[in-house]
């Protein structure tokens, strides 16, 4: 006769009535959640299914071990009421009970002829019924259903978001020139190293795409309301000039001359400017300026002009162009939401979203996620499958995150939706974020714009 053990169900659960006994020997035999665990226990938690245990043979053969397989508290594994760090040497009438379940299992060394020498055996209890045992199939089926669907429906995890933080970086505006340029040659026309707006986000997608908000490369387009636009003005910033004379003398001109602003930007991991990935200008980038709106200021005896996309009321598909992107020779861990991803994430109101940014000012290269948010409002979709306008979202962003990626899970996918543009002047609760399908779009026009 062989020398085996038993373990007996203590308790009814879901998948085992009390009274039922498993017969077993050599073979690992794993208790958990999982299809594969000899050993089947309910989820009815909030967490993925887990293997909470082993028994196995002793190196030497003489009896049985218990090893504890999950490090977290709620798969928590105890012997006679007391929780094991790790392994325990099991002895006859040990009762093993785990943390979240009712079930507990009795181990009890035995030596006659009901173990069958081939394997594992499960010996249910006498009275225990056919239409019982389909009974409990179909409740096991049924809760396998249940978690794979909460799976699918579960907001994006911590994995999820810290991947994503491994592509977010922070752009810097270092310098900006007014350039002359007529065919080969290039001439400076006025330059400025100083007063340029603080740091934004940008990030790299799975595409070698390097993604941010156009302001934050152009920081002429949005400009505080407290700064005069007026070009003798003393105190306007050198940039702010520069960029009045460029469209000035863009809308005015008739030679074969044109005036262009560009910026010179660095790509860095840290705020303080070190470890920069990348060097970039402003007219690398791609970018669609058939939304700009070109304003006059002046008179007729003085009169410029300004190229803007800041938001105003009713003008809120302007901020459609607040997107650029250029190509690198890099890959990133941020998938851009396909035309049928967008349309299915972003058709219906409330849908989780998680917002990545890097803050003007950073502690320990810290990157920060935005709390709990979600899209407030439905977006429409054109016959070409695109947004007739922006995302309009909560969360809690700080400065900083312009450019940054809105990221929503879909089943068991996550993707980037949108690229954080502007936040409301009233409260700063509503926030407007560009969709990434107008990167697909502009890559669809036979003419793009730099």
């Amino acid at each position: 006769m062989k020398t085996y053990y038993a373990l007996r169900f203590e308790c009814d659960d879901p998948l085992h009535k009390q009274g039922e006994q498993l017969f077993n020997a050599d073979n690992a035999l794993h208790i958990g959640q999982t299809p594969s665990c000899e050993v089947r226990l309910p989820n009815l938690s909030q967490y993925e299914d887990a293997v909470y245990a082993v028994i196995e043979r002793r190196s030497n053969g003489e009896g049985w071990k218990l090893i504890r397989t999950s490090p977290y508290v709620e798969h928590e594994v105890s012997v006679n009421g007391t929780p094991i760090d790790y392994l325990h040497l099991l002895h006859d009438g040990d009762r093993i009970s785990f943390a979240g379940q009712r079930q507990e299992l009795v181990f009890n060394i035995r030596q006659d002829d009901l173990y069958n020498t081939t394997g594992i055996v499960s010996v249910p209890k006498s009275n225990t019924s056919r239409p019982l045992v389909i009974w409990v199939a179909l409740l096991t089926l049924l809760l396998g259903c249940y978690g794979l669907y909460r799976l699918y429906e579960r907001p994006m995890t911590s994995n999820m978001i810290e991947k994503a933080k491994q592509s977010v970086f922070q752009i810097t505006v270092d310098s900006v020139k007014l350039l002359a340029i007529n065919g080969n040659d290039t001439v400076t026309l006025g330059k400025s190293h100083s007063n340029l707006p603080g740091a934004g986000t940008a990030f790299l997608t799975t595409d070698s795409l390097l993604v941010t908000a156009r302001h934050c490369i152009e920081p002429w387009l949005n400009v505080n309301d407290t700064i005069r636009m007026d070009t003798s003005s003393t105190t306007i910033p050198a940039y702010i000039k520069m960029a009045l004379q460029a469209v000035t003398h863009e809308m005015t001109n008739d030679s074969d001359t044109v005036w262009e602003m560009v910026s010179y930007c660095s790509v860095a991991r840290l705020s303080s400017g070190n470890e920069v990935l990348f060097n970039v200008k402003s007219t690398d980038f791609f970018m669609d300026k058939e939304r700009d709106q070109l304003v006059e200021y002046g008179d007729f005896s003085h009169q410029y002009f300004w190229r803007s996309i800041s938001a105003r009321p009713r003008r809120i598909d302007m901020m459609m162009g607040d997107i650029a992107f250029l190509h690198v020779n890099a890959k990133g861990t941020i998938t851009l939401a396909s035309e049928k991803e967008m349309q299915d994430i972003c058709s219906k109101p409330d849908h989780p979203i998680v917002i990545v940014g890097r803050p003007s000012t950073m502690v320990n290269n810290q990157k920060a996620v935005s709390a709990e948010a979600q899209i407030k409002q439905a977006l429409t979709f054109n016959e070409e499958g695109y947004p007739d306008t922006v995302i309009f979202h909560n969360g809690d962003i700080i400065p900083g995150f312009s450019g940054g990626p809105v990221l929503a899970k879909q089943g068991f996918k996550w993707r980037a939706v949108g690229v954080v543009s502007v936040t409301d002047k009233h409260g700063g609760k509503h926030h407007y974020s560009v969709p990434v399908t107008e990167i697909h779009r502009i890559n669809e026009q036979p003419n793009k714009n730099h």
